[in-house]
């Protein structure tokens, strides 16, 4: 009712307490779920990281009816999203509204947006499984941040326009 989003960082929640958000009870509230890292010394290194910890643990964890697991609700394209759009969303970067800002579009590629992006090779012909349940930062070809190439494979950075010595 309130528009509230709540940041789910399942690793550190498992290793600290042995348990995690009952994601599923914020789901069917209609709390907005996004991923996130948690801090260094009780997270994992990124979101790529807990992102596939987040997949394993839906895929083992029964629903509150026990019908089902819970991967058939927090899907590999809603995991996705809780990386993305429902990020921008919960800072207020998503949609036309935040163009005003300077920072729109954050979570999506769109015109006027930010433009930030990673390409990872593919594993899957899934788009969201290919990132959610397969690529690690070895398969990281390129990271572009606000349009401007920033790290990545040799080939891809010199078609990008920055030189090899860089």
């Amino acid at each position: 009712k309130n528009n509230m989003g709540l940041i789910w960082s399942p690793y550190s929640n498992l290793l600290l307490y042995g348990e995690t958000l009952d994601i599923e009870a914020a789901h069917r509230a209609g709390v907005r779920l996004a991923i996130g890292s948690d801090w260094v010394p009780t997270g994992t290194k990124s979101v790529l990281e807990e992102i596939k910890l987040a997949a394993r643990y839906v895929d083992r964890t029964l629903t509150r009816d026990k019908s089902s697991r819970l991967n058939k609700i927090f899907t590999d394209e809603y995991l996705y999203k809780m990386m993305t759009e429902n990020s921008a969303k919960m800072i207020n970067h998503w949609g036309a509204a935040s163009m005003l800002s300077g920072e729109a579009g954050v979570g999506q590629l769109a015109v006027g947006a930010m433009g930030s992006v990673i390409a990872v090779g593919i594993m899957s012909a899934n788009p969201y499984t290919n990132l959610v349940r397969k690529a690690t930062e070895r398969e990281v070809n390129l990271v572009v941040v606000d349009g401007n190439p920033v790290y990545g494979n040799t080939n891809y950075l010199e078609q990008a326009g920055i030189a090899k010595d860089h």
